[in-house]
C-alpha cells in the first residue's frame, strides 16, 4: 500500500481530483456515460412500451428504476477499481479486487440505502438530526465496499473519523453537491425553456426520448454522477489519510 502523504487543511482539491480520477481510465469513463445515457432514455421507452398515461411521477418512477444498476453495480465496480489503481491496499489490492468486489457490492449497496433512510427521516422530521446521520455515517457504505469491514464497525469507523475530522471533510462535500446542484438546475432551466410548450407535466414520452437536448442531459448528468462518485472516493481516501496521521504521530501533519 502507498504511504500516506501530507494534506492541507482544506479538502477542496476532491473537486479536481473528481476529473483526475475520470480520466484515468477513460475508457471506463466513456464506457459509463454511454451506459448511463441509455438507461436513462429507459424510462421514457418504457413509458411507450406500457402504453402509460402522461404521468410525471410515473415518469420518474421509471427513470429511477432504469438508472437503478449504474447507482448498484457499475459506479461502485468502477470506484473499486479506481481505489485499487490508486492505492492497491491490502484490503483492495489489484490482483484481488473483482473477487472482493463481488463479495461487498450488495453489502454496501444495502449499508447505503439504511444511511440514506435514517438520514431522510432525520431530515424530515428536525432537520439536524439527519444532517447528523449523514455527516457521520457517511462514508460508512464507502468503508464495506473498499475495505469490506462489517456493517458496524464501518459505521464506527465513519462516525470516529467524522467526529474528529468534520470540518475539512464537509466543506469539500458541500462544495461537490453545490457544483452538482448548480449544473443540475442549469440543465432543468434549459429543458423548461426549450419545452415550456408542454406545460407543468412536461414533454411526453416519445418527444423525450427522440429529442437531442434530452440525449444531451442525460449525457450531462451520467458525467456529473461519475464526477461526484469519484469527488467522494476523493474525501474518503483523503479522511483515509488524517486518520492514519491522527493515529500515527509519526506520520507528517497535514499542512
Amino acid at each position: 500500500m502507498k504511504p500516506p502523504t501530507p494534506l492541507p487543511r482544506s479538502q477542496s482539491g476532491a473537486l479536481a481530483d473528481g476529473f483526475r480520477f475520470m480520466a484515468r481510465r477513460p475508457a471506463w469513463t466513456v464506457g459509463l456515460v454511454l451506459l448511463g445515457t441509455l438507461l436513462g432514455q429507459l424510462g421514457p421507452a418504457l413509458e411507450l412500451l406500457a402504453k402509460a398515461e402522461r404521468n410525471p411521477v410515473m415518469g420518474m418512477a421509471l427513470a429511477w428504476v432504469a438508472v437503478l444498476p449504474m447507482e448498484l453495480y457499475f459506479i461502485p465496480r468502477w470506484i473499486s477499481r479506481l481505489d485499487t489503481d490508486l492505492l492497491d491496499s491490502p484490503s483492495n489490492p489489484g490482483a484481488r479486487w473483482p473477487a472482493l468486489f463481488d463479495q461487498r457490492w450488495l453489502r454496501a449497496f444495502g449499508a447505503g440505502l439504511v444511511v440514506q433512510l435514517l438520514g431522510g427521516i432525520g431530515l424530515l422530521l428536525l432537520v439536524i438530526p439527519g444532517v447528523v446521520v449523514l455527516t457521520l455515517a457517511g462514508f460508512a457504505p464507502m468503508r464495506i465496499l473498499l475495505r469490506g469491514e462489517t456493517f458496524p464497525d464501518a459505521l464506527r469507523w465513519s462516525a470516529r473519523a467524522m467526529a474528529r475530522h468534520w470540518p475539512r471533510i464537509v466543506q469539500a462535500a458541500l462544495a461537490i453537491l453545490l457544483v452538482a446542484f448548480a449544473g443540475s438546475l442549469a440543465i432543468a432551466l434549459a429543458e423548461n425553456a426549450v419545452f415550456t410548450r408542454f406545460g407543468t407535466d412536461g414533454p411526453d414520452a416519445w418527444t423525450r426520448l427522440k429529442h437531442p437536448l434530452v440525449w444531451a442531459s442525460q449525457a450531462l448528468g451520467s458525467i456529473a454522477l461519475l464526477w461526484v462518485s469519484a469527488s467522494f472516493l476523493s474525501l474518503y481516501q483523503r479522511l483515509e489519510r488524517l486518520v492514519a496521521m491522527t493515529e500515527d504521530p509519526d506520520q507528517s501533519s497535514p499542512r
